[in-house]
């Protein structure tokens, strides 16, 4: 050390030698005080102002539910490291800007109002802005309220299989799933049993004569009266042990639209009353001869046209004096043991019935 001391003192002031050493003395503290400089930016606190729709959420299997709305949108400020809030902005814009945020711990069952509070506190709540180490400073808006509503666990919910596509050789058992429903709809359920639904699976792509296991989706909402409401049930999907018998097709079958009269009718007639004394009046006869749209076995398919029956209802009202066209739905009737179905909604009719005219003597 003493050594190179004393070189470094031989040398002589303002020669070639004494400017190169202090060069090469500034270039090392020029680096490290760019990387001093580097380090403070990446790691050092800094604030950021950023929007975001926040999304709250109860843990699942809680048996609690947000009744008041879920989401919110915000601007927020935040407080990290400038490496941690790049790095967090990026995660959010993976996930389309939401910030999803578990609210449980707000839940007191002795509240049955609805309660303030802050929005900092719920987004500090939110799993990500821990993991990154980042603190809320602001938020707009500054409060919101939430409600919370109980929920009532149901044991055995039956879950039937809505399928296309084919024809089963046996009804397939209901799946069984629990379900958890809120008190205001176990209210209004009363003692009818709830029954839930898959989405529709299209089995046309299963092999005939051997069994197969699906997995089609649960519809969590259903209907209540008039009401639909939405349900959590245990598991997503449910699971079927199914075997077509054949598969089924589509195909537009051609009918004649005929009339169904009430019973009386017949009598009536028989008096001199009913159809001797009205006459159907088509608003385009042609319409009274359509393609419907079925879906069955192709042997079903085959004899449709002999065997379905497509009627028009009539009722004692559509004897009333009218200038305007009546339009009723028509009924569908298939032969008992059939697979046929209907696909889409059923034709309407127009029509009017007209007092028949006196013969003039």
């Amino acid at each position: 050390m003493k050594r190179n001391q004393q070189q470094r003192q031989d040398i002589k002031r303002f020669s070639r030698a004494w400017w190169l050493g202090g060069l090469d003395t500034l270039l090392w503290v020029s680096v490290i005080t760019m990387l001093i400089w580097l380090y403070a930016d990446i790691e050092f606190t800094a604030s950021k102002e950023i929007s975001l729709t926040l999304q709250l959420t109860t843990e699942p299997g809680s048996q609690i539910t947000l009744t008041s709305p879920t989401e919110h949108r915000m601007q927020v400020t935040l407080r990290g490291t400038q490496n941690a809030l790049e790095q967090f902005e990026r995660d959010l814009g993976v996930k389309g800007r939401v910030l999803v945020c578990d609210v449980t711990a707000k839940y007191d069952p002795a509240l049955a109002e609805p309660v303030t509070v802050s929005a900092e506190d719920l987004l500090n709540l939110a799993t990500p802005l821990a993991t990154h180490g980042i603190d809320v400073a602001s938020a707009q808006p500054e409060t919101m309220q939430l409600a919370f509503q109980a929920l009532h666990k149901l044991i055995g919910v039956p879950v039937d299989l809505v399928s296309t596509g084919a024809e089963l050789q046996d009804t397939p058992t209901p799946f069984k799933v629990d379900v958890l429903i809120p008190e205001d709809v176990k209210a209004l359920l009363g003692d009818k049993p709830l029954r839930l639904r898959t989405r529709s699976m299209n089995l046309s792509d299963i092999e005939p004569g051997r069994k197969h296991t699906i997995r089609p989706e649960i519809l969590t909402t259903v209907t209540i009266g008039d009401k639909p409401i939405t349900v959590t049930p245990s598991v997503p999907a449910a699971v079927f042990i199914v075997q077509v018998r054949s598969r089924t097709a589509t195909r537009d079958i051609p009918v004649t639209v005929q009339i169904l009269t009430p019973t009386p009718w017949a009598m009536q007639t028989a008096l001199g009353g009913g159809w001797s004394e009205y006459v159907l009046e088509r608003s385009s006869d042609a319409d009274w001869k359509l393609k419907l749209k079925l879906r069955g076995t192709p042997t079903d398919l085959d004899s449709a046209e002999n065997t379905v029956r497509v009627m028009v209802p009539l009722i004692d009202d559509d004897t009333k004096p009218t200038e305007s066209w009546l339009e009723r739905e028509v009924l569908v009737v298939f032969p008992p043991g059939s697979s046929l179905e209907l696909v889409g909604p059923a034709p309407k009719m127009k029509f009017r019935l007209q007092k028949r005219k006196k013969p003039v003597n």
